[in-house]
Formats: structure tokens, sequence, C-alpha cells
């Protein structure tokens, strides 16, 4: 998604070299890169807690019923 930021809108800079050259890499800082490491871990975390809880919901079915 372009030009959305979970640190602020982009640079009009870097806006005017993606339009320029599409493929191009854009550098990205230190901090950015922490920050969407912390985000994709957070995600994990959840999505794995999610699915423990489901299963564990379902060993609980299983168990009610036998």
């Amino acid at each position: 998604m372009l030009g959305h930021s979970l640190v602020g809108p982009p640079h009009p800079d870097k806006i005017r070299r993606l339009l320029e050259a599409p493929g191009a890499e854009l550098e990205r800082s230190e901090e950015l890169r922490r920050q969407r490491g912390t985000v994709r871990l957070a995600a994990a975390v959840g999505i794995r807690a999610s699915e423990t809880l489901v299963d564990a919901v379902a060993k609980k079915a299983r168990q009610g019923r036998g």
C-alpha cells in the first residue's frame, strides 16, 4: 500500500523515486526494520495463541463426547 506507514507520511522524494523507477528499492531505516519486525512478531504470537485456543477447545469438545 503506497503512502501508508506506521511512522507517518512518506517523504516526497521517496514517492518521486517510486514513480520514476517503480522497480527500484527504497532505502529503509533501521528503526523501520525494527518496527516491522516487532509487528510481525506480535502477529505471529497472536496467531499461535489463537491456534492453541482452538486446539484446546476442540480437545475439550472431543473429551465431552467420549
